[in-house]
């Protein structure tokens, strides 16, 4: 499927497709959803064949987690509460016509197809490069609009090596072309230097209850992407903003994969149905007793959270990570590089 050049992962995926013998606007989703799905997963990671075990994904800040902060230089972003989805860019051939497309891949499998185009005999001659093989990660929001916050792959090559300013570089040359290619709305996540001042400033949004920021990212300005949990990479929430996606059973709720959560249904709270994922908030009793509180169904999302972020999520309540730690692990970690 790919071969090794210069370093990095080359991806060719040109299908012919003329053997199948199905309405072509069938052939090209049924083989957008194939090809997107493997790409995705062999850039991600050599072994898994998953999205859900391959996409990188950031680390509930801790305590013990500051000794990293100080030693690191950090780019900081608001946090969006939206599904987490992969976005690509690639092409197929059908009876020697080259097909362009944009396909999001959801961390449960499914595949949409965003944009489509048929590439004309003199357009063949100018190769744009994207959709060699483009691969960003976003989070698209409840108003259907997509902000992508990193890129993967570019014109068929592995990205993930590179360090997040020029991936992020990357990423808006690919977001110029597939604007004028798609009718969805890409929008690019603002990184900033991780300075108190710029931490403070997103913090304070996230703690308004009414703001769509519900927590700061704390990203390695200077580390490559892996795959799976990434342990340099933050996301950090304000505990009034500490919620965790979960599935309602019938008798109680649980995680991703079924584990049972242990904590007691606050009284007076949403009356749930069943085999429905609903964003549950915490709250603390007068007894200083932690109970599970359901706030909304989450008509975006068929899985809840992972038992880790469940568990990193009640931690982060209970114990959080107080702004002016963080702030001066922060500074600390400016004036030693001074």
């Amino acid at each position: 499927m790919y071969n090794q050049l210069c370093g990095r992962m080359r991806f060719k995926f040109i299908v012919p497709m003329t053997t199948l013998g199905v309405h072509q606007s069938n052939v090209v989703e049924t083989c957008i959803s194939t090809d997107a799905s493997i790409f995705a997963s062999a850039l991600l990671s050599d072994s898994s064949t998953t999205i859900m075990s391959t996409i990188p994904l950031p680390s509930s800040l801790m305590h013990a987690d500051l000794r990293y902060i100080r030693t690191c230089r950090y780019l900081v972003a608001p946090k969006n509460d939206g599904e987490r989805v992969l976005i690509l860019c690639g092409y197929v051939a059908i009876e020697g016509v080259q097909h362009n497309y944009i396909a999001t891949l959801t961390r449960d499998g499914r595949t949409r197809i965003i944009g489509h185009s048929v590439v004309t005999q003199s357009e063949t001659k100018v190769n744009h490069g994207v959709y060699d093989g483009t691969l960003l990660d976003a989070e698209e929001m409840e108003d259907g609009t997509y902000i992508c916050f990193d890129l993967y792959a570019m014109n068929g090559y592995d990205y993930k090596r590179f360090c997040l300013p020029d991936r992020l570089s990357a990423m808006h040359s690919a977001l110029s072309h597939m604007r004028s290619e798609c009718r969805a709305t890409f929008s690019c996540k603002v990184f900033h230097p991780a300075t108190p001042k710029n931490i403070r400033v997103i913090w304070n949004k996230s703690i308004d209850k009414n703001s769509k920021c519900d927590g700061i990212i704390l990203a390695p300005r200077d580390m490559p992407v892996v795959s799976g949990r990434m342990p340099y990479y933050f996301k950090h929430k304000p505990p009034c903003k500490c919620t965790v996606d979960l599935m309602f059973t019938g008798v109680g709720f649980v995680c991703s994969r079924g584990e049972a959560v242990r904590i007691q249904i606050a009284n007076g709270t949403l009356k749930c149905k069943t085999n429905r994922v609903y964003e549950c908030a915490f709250q603390r009793t007068e007894d200083s007793e932690v109970l599970l509180a359901p706030v909304f169904e989450r008509l975006d999302k068929r899985i809840g959270n992972s038992l880790y972020v469940y568990r990193m999520t009640l931690m982060n309540f209970s114990e959080p990570v107080t702004i002016n730690a963080l702030c001066d692990s922060i500074q600390r970690a400016i004036l030693a590089r001074v």
